[in-house]
């Protein structure tokens, strides 16, 4: 009897050999479905990224063209403003130069009386005036 034992021990090792085979099989199926289910989710999740992205990079670019606009029309009423201070300037320094030589020739005009006044005093009193 003992070919039997070996024959009943060959049939449960084959047994326990395709038991483990079908298991591997099930188990490398059901892996093979979260792979794919995971391989969707993450094609998916870039594809929205990458919608995402998209958007974002759009939206940095109107603002970037919206800030360098901005920037330049700074610039121009920039210049703008600085010509007009310029000519103000001018116009003040030109004030400043007319003012100061009226300043100087009433000075001047009053020293001359000042010097002058005993001939004007002269003439004043000679016509009885004075």
């Amino acid at each position: 009897m003992p070919g039997s034992d070996n024959e009943r021990l060959d049939k449960d090792d084959l047994y326990l050999l395709l038991d483990s085979y079908k298991n591997s099989v099930e188990m490398n199926t059901i892996i093979s479905q979260q792979l794919t289910n995971i391989l969707d989710v993450i094609q998916q999740k870039d594809s929205i990224s990458t919608d995402y992205l998209n958007a974002i990079i759009k939206l940095a670019d109107k603002i970037t063209d919206k800030l360098d606009a901005h920037n330049t029309d700074s610039i121009k009423n920039m210049g703008i403003i600085v010509n007009s201070i310029g000519k103000l300037s001018n116009k003040i320094n030109l004030l400043y130069v007319a003012f100061g030589s009226i300043v100087i020739s009433l000075i001047v005009l009053i020293i001359s009386i000042i010097n002058k006044y005993d001939l004007i005093h002269s003439i004043a009193t000679h016509l009885g005036v004075g």
